[in-house]
């Protein structure tokens, strides 16, 4: 009968742990990690938030658990009142990014453990005492942290609960890396960089780090890109702000030119932003693609190729691009000449304005006329 009774403990254990692996991808399987391991681990409370430790700053706090508990109301004094900046365990974190593991037993004095302000907070909104974090080491500067809040009849978390929490954690660690993975970018011939949310280089293609070694109007400064001006660097960082919050707003990236010492012509980049996948992980996740078009690179596509690739733009938005650039025309007369309505047209140029990153038609011929 014992041996029967782990074994089914071992199935649930593996359940959770692919689980949680699924969760990289799967928001409902998180909502079932947190429900299996407040089981599992016999809490009351579970605690997640995501922390900038080069800030100081928690982010995100989210509780979870069962019962009556006034969980919105419990966050917003922990979170939105900055009540997290007077727990001990959250500056022991701080201090040691790598230690991954702490208890309040362990940083808060026992003569006045009861005192604590914090652990006054959770036991009156969760009848918790005692609770031990997992936080992971930095990710792009930002920190995942997990908690589990035991009732405070128990006390401290059980050996054998620690012991399952920790081996949890370190499950929970790699999903997020798993998640946080940027693509690979294999090919030889194109420019391309990943950025993340905060506009770190994540990985760039054989090209793009040829590029960045000569230093030829673009670079690498502390892990981000910049431009030989401050006023060019400028405007690669409002461009990758433009791209973030496209994630948010679903509107395009952008594009801009940037000169170059050698006299070459102008690099041109373009900031897409990528696709967010709905999981718990996606602040960690990578955030912008950028491309980088050297004109001097020999031969390329068609422009109109080259434009649809770089932009986003449909076979309609594409032709009336190559119409625009090639008779310098107006709208309504590259209309006319393609056979559409002038309104079609108008609702053509203004994807284009949007999707090059321009604010006029003189603008956006400048910007294509550079790759072409």
């Amino acid at each position: 009968m014992r041996r029967g009774t782990a074994l089914g403990l071992d199935e649930r254990v593996s359940r959770l742990i692919g689980r949680i692996y699924e969760s990289a991808f799967d928001p409902e399987a998180w909502d079932l990690v947190i429900e299996d391991v407040l089981e599992q681990t016999e809490s009351r409370t579970v605690l997640i938030s995501v922390s900038d430790f080069r800030d100081e700053q928690m982010n995100r706090a989210e509780f979870r658990g069962r019962g009556g508990v006034r969980y919105d109301e419990a966050r917003q004094t922990y979170h939105g009142e900055r009540l997290y900046l007077e727990d001990r365990t959250f500056h022991f974190a701080l201090r040691h990014p790598f230690a991954r593991f702490c208890e309040t037993a362990d940083v808060i004095p026992r003569e006045t453990y009861l005192d604590d302000p914090v652990i006054r907070y959770a036991r009156d909104y969760f009848g918790a005492t005692h609770w031990i974090v997992g936080y992971t080491a930095p990710v792009d500067e930002l920190t995942f942290g997990f908690s589990i809040l035991p009732p405070a009849a128990v006390g401290p978390p059980t050996k054998r609960n620690k012991s399952l929490f920790k081996m949890l954690f370190e499950h929970m660690d790699h999903a997020l890396r798993l998640a946080a993975r940027p693509p690979v970018l294999e090919s030889g011939k194109d420019a391309a960089v990943i950025l993340d949310r905060s506009g770190h280089v994540r990985t760039a293609s054989i090209r793009a780090q040829q590029l960045f070694e000569a230093a030829d109007g673009l670079t690498l400064c502390r892990g981000k890109l910049a431009a030989r001006t401050i006023a060019g660097t400028q405007r690669v960082n409002e461009a990758i702000a433009s791209a973030l919050n496209a994630l948010v707003d679903g509107s395009h990236g952008g594009a801009v030119a940037l000169p170059r010492p050698s006299g070459k012509r102008d690099l041109l980049l373009t900031f897409t932003p990528l696709p967010r996948l709905p999981s718990m992980w996606r602040a960690f996740q990578p955030a912008v693609l950028v491309k980088i078009v050297d004109p001097e690179d020999g031969t390329s596509p068609a422009a109109a190729e080259r434009w649809s690739g770089l932009f986003g733009l449909t076979p309609a938005e594409a032709r009336l691009a190559a119409e625009l650039v090639a008779r310098d025309c107006n709208l309504r007369s590259a209309a006319d000449e393609l056979g559409i309505a002038y309104w079609t047209a108008r609702v053509h140029l203004q994807k284009l304005l949007e999707k090059t990153g321009c604010h006029s038609q003189a603008q956006m011929i400048r910007t294509l006329t550079r790759v072409e």
